[in-house]
């Protein structure tokens, strides 16, 4: 029931865009881009997990993520 009106609530602040652009609108927009991004994150996140628990890990998997996670940490801080 609660998440019944949370939707109409920002049905009715997304369609005050008509009037005027205001503070409504933009906090509907971002709410709805940031819980967008976050659920289709957690779902590429439980892909990636489900596929590789169906293998099993050997060293050469723990190598290769410790290889790429190193080599981003060093992209990361040469831009710094």
């Amino acid at each position: 029931m609660f998440g019944l009106w949370i939707g109409a609530a920002l049905t009715v602040w997304l369609f005050s865009f008509a009037f005027k652009d205001n503070a409504l609108y933009k906090l509907a927009e971002h709410l709805f881009v940031g819980v967008a991004a976050a659920y289709n994150f957690t779902i590429a996140i439980g892909n990636i997990e489900d596929r590789y628990r169906s293998r099993p890990a050997g060293k050469h998997t723990e190598n290769l993520c410790v290889d790429l996670g190193l080599r981003l940490l060093r992209k990361v801080l040469r831009q710094v």
